[in-house]
């Protein structure tokens, strides 16, 4: 059963920021948003580098959350 998209962005403002994300860390964060909704599986749609104005580096992931029995 769908449980719906989830999504999550990093935007920095600088081009060598001192924090430093990851696709992995990413990815992460979409698995923890499908597990408080009561799922436990995910579909990636979408999980790279993009453009956002106000942001000199900008990552974003989408996908959708999924509730499977066994």
């Amino acid at each position: 059963m769908s449980l719906g998209e989830v999504s999550t962005t990093f935007c920095s403002t600088q081009i060598y920021p001192a924090e430093q994300v990851s696709l992995n860390d990413l990815k992460k964060d979409l698995k923890v948003q499908v597990q408080k909704l009561g799922g436990n599986a995910l579909i990636f749609y979408a999980c790279g580098k993009a453009s956002y104005p106000a942001c000199e580096l900008y990552f974003e992931c989408n996908g959708e959350g999924f509730s499977i029995e066994d």
